[in-house]
């Protein structure tokens, strides 16, 4: 109701009666970035299996430390409105230079690396934020391949791109050949 005898009304600016204006805000990222996003295969039909051996989306992090990252209240989503979509459990410890695999399958009755969602193969976002709610990594992939995983090369660092998997294990390759624990595979 207006303040005034004519029962007037005042916007201000002009145009604030009927513009609006919408403003997003972002998660700051974090200064350091002890674990990143690895690796993620979003249509994974008979690369690996969980151990319920459901052949499901998976997400792999990577520990970049020579010491060992407690996750607990550390979060993955697939939603940039929502970075705390998944909470990792308490006690969940990656060790250093290590690596952790997370099943995307909306399914949390299988164990506690069980994400309440999924990956679409069409593309989507990913992001890990810390316990601070500070995103440590974030990833935005298009279209998949099924059974090729979209990887970090070199391992940790690098860009991402489509290859044969390597759930668990360094994404290097030498002429095409996965490479694990040093030995061609």
């Amino acid at each position: 109701k207006s303040a005034n005898s004519a029962g007037t009304v005042s916007y201000a600016p002009v145009g604030a009666e009927h513009d609006v204006y919408y403003y997003r805000v972002s998660a700051p990222f974090a200064v350091e970035r002890p674990v990143v996003i690895n690796e993620v295969m979003a249509s994974n039909s008979s690369t690996v299996a969980d151990a319920a051996g459901e052949y499901e989306d998976w997400i792999e992090l990577y520990n970049l430390t020579n010491f060992p990252v407690d996750l607990s209240g550390y979060f993955l989503s697939d939603n940039p409105s929502d970075i705390e979509k998944w909470a990792f459990e308490d006690g969940t410890v990656i060790p250093a230079h290590g690596y952790l695999v997370v099943w995307a399958d909306e399914n949390g009755a299988q164990g506690p690396l069980h994400a309440n969602f999924k990956l679409s193969a069409s593309g989507e976002s990913l992001s890990l934020a810390d316990s601070q709610k500070r995103l440590l990594d974030t990833l935005n992939f298009g279209q998949q391949t099924t059974d090729l995983a979209y990887a970090r090369v070199p391992n940790g660092t690098g860009p991402f791109v489509i290859q044969p998997a390597t759930f668990g294990a360094s994404n290097s390759f030498v002429f095409g050949v996965p490479i694990f624990n040093g030995i061609p595979r």
